[in-house]
């Protein structure tokens, strides 16, 4: 009978060794990935920062643009210049036939 008791006790000791080394094993594996998806989204947050920054410059660079191309309509459907009209219509009249996005011509 003592003998039972002996080898239950030495049994329940060794598994709760084991328990705890598993649990052991089991926290370190947990912070080991924890640090290394917090490495890889710290990567992804770079990258993503990196386009939106680019994403902004290019909608810049193309609202620069697209005053441009407003300046230069604007430019076409003005009057003739001062020079011009000084001529007194020694030029032959051009007419600049202008379309909007629909495809239909502008004044």
């Amino acid at each position: 009978m003592a003998l039972r008791e002996s080898v239950a006790r030495r049994a329940e000791e060794e598994a709760g060794r084991m328990q705890q080394e598993a649990e052991d094993a089991t926290h370190s594996m947990r912070a080991e990935a924890e640090d290394y998806v917090d490495a890889k989204l710290a990567q992804f947050e770079i990258t993503l920062r990196k386009i939106l920054a680019d994403a902004q410059t290019t909608a810049r660079d193309l609202a620069k643009t697209l005053d441009q191309v407003e300046v230069g309509r604007e430019r076409l459907r003005s009057p003739a210049t001062a020079a011009e009209q000084a001529l007194g219509g020694s030029q032959p009249e051009r007419r600049a036939e202008l379309f909007d996005d629909e495809g239909e011509e502008f004044g």
